[in-house]
């Protein structure tokens, strides 16, 4: 059919160019996922018929997010619980509140409580908790600074945590960074770990 010309719309179609090098440039700052490790440990915990749950404060559900999309993490991901507020941490992951008090959520000892707590809410072999502060908000830390981060990972009863210093001028950065030591530390453990 064709139109008249005064029915005609006027289209302006604008391409933009998304090349991996052209974000490099203009967001240098920007880590990159680890996707090889991230898919060799997705293939792991499937091959060995295990199951995965997270508990995240600092990353708000992005590192389940991240796993969500390796190919057969229907296979395997139990899911996550965002446990941002403190009061998420109490009442459902049950973290003691002097835990709290005592270290503040930004620690090592809070990410393990949150790891105990887990494998009650969402029972899995492997299970990985995260704490920590991406960026300065409103609430003074008195034990953290901007970047630091607090993981804890477990594999059935063997478990690893670590503090890290990952400063960016920008939390999505700092939430990668968390990504990939999250899987070196999920790599160390099932290397030790073997059914």
């Amino acid at each position: 059919m064709v139109l008249s010309s005064q029915n005609r719309i006027p289209l302006t179609i604008f391409t933009v160019n998304c090349s991996l090098e052209k974000k490099q440039k203009r967001y240098p700052f920007m880590t990159a996922i680890n996707h090889k490790l991230l898919n060799r440990l997705g293939d792991e915990i499937s091959r060995r018929g295990w199951h995965l749950s997270f508990a995240e404060s600092m990353t708000s559900g992005f590192i389940t997010s991240v796993w969500s999309l390796q190919i057969d993490s229907g296979n395997y991901l139990l899911g996550g619980i965002v446990c941002f507020e403190e009061s998420v941490k109490t009442s459902l992951l049950l973290v003691p509140e002097e835990l709290l008090s005592t270290y503040t959520a930004e620690s090592i000892e809070v990410s393990l409580a949150l790891l105990q707590g887990l494998k009650q809410v969402l029972p899995a072999e492997v299970r990985i908790a995260v704490t920590g502060l991406a960026y300065e908000g409103t609430d003074k830390h008195p034990s953290a600074k901007v970047g630091d981060v607090f993981i804890a990972v477990a594999v059935k009863d063997a478990y690893l945590a670590r503090s890290y210093a990952l400063p960016s001028a920008h939390a999505a950065d700092t939430y990668i960074k968390t990504l990939n030591c999250s899987l070196e530390m999920l790599a160390s453990l099932l290397d030790q770990v073997k059914s």
